[in-house]
This record gives C-alpha cells, structure tokens and sequence, in this order.
C-alpha cells in the first residue's frame, strides 16, 4: 500500500449549513424575553463563534486547521495544519462517514483532533477514494 494524501479545499455547503443554523440561533435569541443588552451579548458571542468555526473548518485558515491528511504504507493515519505542524496518529473507531460528510477523529500524542470533512472539501474521486478507505 502506498502513502495517499487529501488536500482538503474550502467548503460552500459547510459554510451554508453553519449560516442557517447560526441564523436560526439568532433568530431564537430575538425573540426570547430578555434585555437588549443579553441579546446583543449572546448574539456577538454566536457571530464570533459561527466566525471561528468559518475559519477552521471552512476557509481552514486558522491556525489548528487541517489542510492535508494522509494514510502511510504502515496504515498510520497524519494531519498537517494550516501552520506545516504535521502529527501522526491513529484514526479512532468513532469517526463518522456518509455520502456528505465525513467527521474523522484522530488521536495525537497532544490529544484528539476532530476533522470535518464535507463532500465538496474534495473532489468526487477523492472524497470516494477516502471514504473506502476508512471502510478498511
């Protein structure tokens, strides 16, 4: 077996779902029977946090993003961040896969990293290639 890398890329339909719900949150801060000034505080702390999640996830430009993963010959499984920090873990047996997204929790020497990866983050043949091959 050979070592295979995933350049993960942006992702439209990640940052569309996160839009609507962190909408959806907002809208339900509205409305809820508080003072203005609870509202605006709970609704800066949502737009910041809906930010963070944009930046690592998303555009992956913060500085724990991952932006390459990879499986070595040996079956070891790696991460590289947005700042060229590379780790080499094991892929924990709770990762989750479908047909849209998949959510891969790696266990480093420093801790877990979960990984989000949605269908358009790769291309079509690769998205497959990484589905099958945590399948093995």
């Amino acid at each position: 077996m050979e070592r295979i890398e995933f350049v993960l890329g942006r992702s439209r339909l990640l940052f569309l779902f996160l839009g609507a719900v962190y909408s959806c949150a907002v809208l339900v801060l509205i409305n809820c029977p508080l003072s203005i000034i609870l509202k605006i505080a709970g609704t800066t702390l949502l737009l910041w946090y809906f930010w963070q999640l944009v930046n690592l996830h998303v555009k992956r430009i913060s500085k724990k993003s991952v932006v390459c993963i990879w499986q070595d010959p040996t079956g070891r499984w790696g991460c590289l961040t947005h700042q060229k920090k590379a780790a080499i873990g094991e892929l924990k047996s709770d990762s989750f896969k479908s047909a849209v997204v998949l959510v891969l929790r790696f266990r480093f020497k420093t801790g877990i990293r979960n990984v989000i990866i949605p269908v358009d983050a790769l291309n079509k043949l690769e998205y497959q290639q990484l589905s099958a091959r945590l399948s093995l």
